[in-house]
């Protein structure tokens, strides 16, 4: 709107406002237009008081009779203004005992714009760096927190390392293709049970049975056995999906709860016997039947001084069995039988007078020597036969190595 000062007087001409523009009563002016609009009146300087007045002068020699007070500022609505130059404005109201004049200059919008404008920018700029900043900072806690969680991962990985490379060399664990740097991963960041560092016998014997998953594709097992649970290892077992109900896992520790029975039969095995299980040096009956597995029989195996009875009937094993199984002189029976790729001769072994031995010592082509083997079997037939006498059979009587299910057809060790 139209801003100035106000003065009420009579119809004489008034006074100059301060900033030296010259205005007089008439109404009109060459080079004035008439506009209506609404003036604003600022409050009386300071040296007036905060509430000096505007006088009503009187009319025609008439004796004054009103003083009308406002407040710091007001308001003046006209019906008309004269405006001089486009600039200097003022405007004169009549009532029946005087007149008022008011002047002053034509208020720019662009100077209330500006000023609006400039806030607005520097709001536009202000917010977003603040926001940004706040975002910078958020990131930066979120990072420190990231990076200490990381830190401490990798902290614990390197811990956990260190407990398992006592069982494993540093290239396997390197190997990212390997079960072993699957199972050090798992055991470092999947583990539900994140057993402390310093546990290492308890470390070294979960880290050890994970290798073993991995390495015998537990993943495409039938009954998983719980292992990789959050679940102590002893209680890594789960029952089988046949007739008898078999138990499959870890189906028996020891008081101090190290491993000592490994048994799964027929779950849909496959891959290699990882040389770490020969550091489960408290295992007593180890059985792993029908994988098919393939590969070598670990050397490492006859350093289980506490093996009772070894079960690795019907896989694909190849090589030969190692001969560090002489001193395991605990030993009860051992089977090697329907590997038609184990060749060797087994002699070494009959100085251990209580163990009964069975191996693929039969058939028309016979793939082991064994003199002292109990039972001889046929890869051909997937039979085994008695040559000697057992306190369950006779000698000549002849026992099928297949489950009934597996025979003829289905037979997954046929070629």
């Amino acid at each position: 709107m139209p801003k100035g000062n106000g003065i009420y007087s009579n119809d004489r001409d008034v006074g100059a406002p301060k900033d030296g523009s010259i205005l007089a009563a008439e109404e009109t002016r060459e080079n004035s237009r008439s506009v209506p609009g609404a003036f604003h009146i600022p409050g009386p300087r300071q040296e007036a008081g905060p509430q000096a007045g505007l006088r009503f002068a009187p009319a025609e020699g008439g004796q004054s009779r009103e003083q009308r007070n406002f407040d710091n500022e007001a308001d003046i609505v006209v019906e008309g203004a004269t405006v001089h130059h486009d600039d200097v404005v003022h405007a004169m109201i009549r009532d029946e005992n005087c007149a008022a004049y008011i002047y002053g200059r034509k208020f720019n919008l662009f100077i209330l714009i500006l000023p609006c404008l400039a806030a607005a920018i520097g709001a536009c700029i202000v917010i977003p760096l603040g926001i940004l900043d706040l975002a910078r900072s958020w990131n930066r806690d979120k990072y420190t927190k990231e990076s200490d969680s990381h830190s401490g991962s990798e902290s614990r990985y390197e811990e956990i390392r260190k407990v398992v490379s006592s069982v494993s060399t540093s290239e396997s664990l390197d190997d990212t293709s390997s079960s072993q740097n699957r199972a050090l991963e798992w055991l470092c960041f999947h583990d539900e049970l994140e057993l402390p560092s310093n546990e290492q016998q308890e470390i070294t014997q979960r880290y050890i049975l994970a290798v073993l998953y991995y390495s015998l594709g537990g993943s495409d097992w039938t009954v998983d056995c719980d292992f990789l649970s959050a679940a102590h290892v002893c209680d890594w077992f789960d029952i089988a999906k046949d007739d008898k109900n078999t138990v499959m896992g870890v189906t028996d520790c020891n008081e101090d709860l190290k491993v000592t029975t490994i048994v799964i039969h027929w779950n849909n095995m496959h891959g290699t016997l990882p040389d770490e299980v020969q550091f489960l040096t408290s295992l007593e009956n180890f059985g792993l039947v029908g994988g098919p597995l393939h590969g070598t029989i670990p050397e490492g195996i006859g350093n289980l001084v506490n093996l009772k009875n070894i079960n690795f009937m019907e896989n694909r094993l190849s090589g030969t069995v190692p001969e560090s199984l002489s001193k395991l002189i605990n030993l009860e029976y051992v089977t090697f039988s329907i590997n038609e790729n184990l060749t060797g001769d087994l002699d070494f072994l009959c100085p251990l007078e209580n163990t009964i031995f069975q191996a693929d010592c039969g058939g028309a082509d016979p793939k082991i020597t064994c003199s002292c083997c109990h039972l001889c079997c046929d890869t051909t037939e997937h039979e085994c036969c008695a040559v000697k006498l057992l306190p369950w059979a006779d000698i000549g009587n002849c026992f099928p190595t297949l489950p009934t299910e597996l025979r003829g057809e289905d037979n997954p060790f046929s070629d």
